[in-house]
């Protein structure tokens, strides 16, 4: 039978695409409810603001429908946008099984397959940003990291092991799942083998250090603008909740 804690693991696995955070992380969960005699798992959510954009608020409760879909014994999920412009409209459709463009018809634009991997391309920068800085504090130089490949990373669990030259770096909490969340999207998105360090998540590979040093520099800038934003959406929410209780 599943439980509130199985709920609550399966939500930590679906991120906000603007910030690239787990949506239980940010405190958007509000409410869940199992109703295990049914197979049923009810899920309320609130984002920061009222008008808060519906693209990114579709992905996040279409994707929590579907990874509480895939739990074992349930058989029924039903994902409830709360205080939004445009919540009613959004529950229904994601509750129906519509896709954003089936719900949103001409407004919908473009879909949201480009805006996901915009999204994506974003959150890799700042996921590879991240991934220099903890190597550079165990003492990688730059050279050291670009010779670096996905075959030295080994990962067990909630453990990494990294071969650098003749050097075992092992990591864990917080530090490993910097490595984690790097190397997963690369292998989500086809990149297995080779250098780990990648331009894209097409997996182009960086020729050289001045290469290296420009793509450092736009990832550093792309992943302080989601930290600033991702406190600053946390604020806003506290301050929302505050002001409704």
């Amino acid at each position: 039978m599943v439980s509130r804690e199985d709920v609550y693991r399966a939500l930590s696995r679906v991120r906000d695409p603007e910030l690239d955070k787990p949506i239980t992380e940010l405190g958007f969960i509000k409410e869940v409810k199992v109703h295990r005699g049914r197979g049923a798992v009810e899920v309320s959510m609130i984002l920061p603001t009222y008008w808060c954009s519906p693209a990114f608020a579709y992905m996040m409760l279409e994707d929590a429908r579907k990874v509480l879909l895939k739990l074992g014994g349930v058989k029924r999920v039903t994902v409830n946008l709360l205080d939004h412009h445009d919540a009613e409209r959004i529950s229904r459709c994601i509750n129906e099984g519509l896709t954003f463009e089936e719900c949103y018809g001409d407004e919908a634009g473009e879909g949201l397959s480009d805006l996901r991997r915009k999204m994506m391309e974003r959150s890799f920068l700042a996921r590879l940003y991240r991934l220099v800085s903890l190597l550079t504090l165990k003492g990688l130089s730059y050279l050291d990291i670009l010779s670096l490949k996905l075959e030295d990373v080994k990962i067990e669990g909630e453990r990494v092991g990294i071969k650098a030259g003749e050097r075992m770096i092992k990591l864990e909490g917080e530090e490993a799942s910097t490595i984690i969340d790097y190397v997963e999207m690369l292998v989500d998105n086809g990149v297995r083998e080779g250098p780990i360090i990648r331009k894209s998540l097409k997996g182009d590979v960086v020729k050289g250090i001045d290469e290296f040093e420009g793509l450092l520099r736009r990832a550093r800038l792309t992943s302080n603008t989601l930290s600033f934003t991702s406190q600053f959406c946390m604020l806003v929410l506290s301050a929302r909740r505050g002001s409704q209780s």
